[in-house]
């Protein structure tokens, strides 16, 4: 294969934000990010789909059920329900996000940092912290419970931010070692280039778990810069 076989599909890639490129030395790392397509999916898609997947899932389960008294009629060994199921996956090490929000970087620093926009767009939560290098954090729900704390490693308003986190509520999530969150805001014309990055310095479940969050509410928040509003029910924790 040729290099420009190679060089245009990933062109076509990066204008649509799917592959993010990263000079590294001489060399140019590319990494896929899925996020744009699960935000559409979010936004446009998961409405329809909700009532559907369950559906689904009843229909495979009952085909799946129905074929076990068949099998053990033509001899062939009928395996559980379980044995189909996919394995747990390994707990990944590092989530990247990075989407474009049109704004400037003062106005997006704020809304990352000051406690009555977090609450309308991170399910209740608000921030505490000097914003300064070396000075302690903590993610804190309306109802006064403590969900993580860290320390600023890096800041540099209003372009970057670089914390060490640690999880407090759950106990299998409080047991991880310290993980590495990152804010970096590049502005590009009338946009914002915005790139999270969640890092541990290997398998961590803390990695998993917030990479279902994040992509909801920083979708929140990049509706609620550009629109006033964010999304439906990103002001409250699920199920309130």
């Amino acid at each position: 294969m040729t290099r420009q076989a190679v060089t245009k599909p990933l062109a076509v890639l990066e204008a649509a934000n799917l592959v993010v490129a990263r000079k590294r030395g001489r060399e140019k790392l590319r990494h896929l990010d899925p996020v744009p397509i699960r935000e559409i999916a979010e936004r446009w898609i998961g409405q329809y789909e909700r009532s559907r997947v369950p559906a689904l899932a009843d229909l495979k389960r009952s085909l799946e059920e129905a074929d076990q008294p068949e099998r053990r009629a033509t001899g062939e060994e009928a395996k559980p329900l379980a044995a189909t199921r996919r394995k747990t996956p390994m707990a990944e090490s590092r989530f990247l996000y990075v989407t474009y929000i049109r704004t400037i970087p003062e106005k997006l620093w704020e809304a990352l940092t000051k406690l009555e926009f977090t609450r309308t767009c991170w399910f209740g939560t608000h921030q505490e912290s000097d914003w300064q290098k070396g000075a302690s954090w903590k993610l804190v729900f309306a109802d006064g419970r403590v969900a993580d704390t860290g320390k600023i490693l890096e800041i540099d308003p209003p372009r970057l931010l670089v914390l060490g986190w640690r999880h407090q509520l759950m106990q299998e999530l409080r047991d991880e070692a310290e993980t590495r969150f990152r804010f970096e805001l590049e502005p590009e014309e009338a946009w914002v280039k915005f790139t999270v990055r969640h890092e541990a310095d290997g398998p961590n479940t803390v990695i998993d778990a917030v990479s279902n969050g994040w992509p909801r509410l920083l979708s929140s928040l990049k509706s609620r810069l550009e629109t006033g509003q964010g999304l439906p029910r990103t002001d409250r924790l699920p199920g309130r």
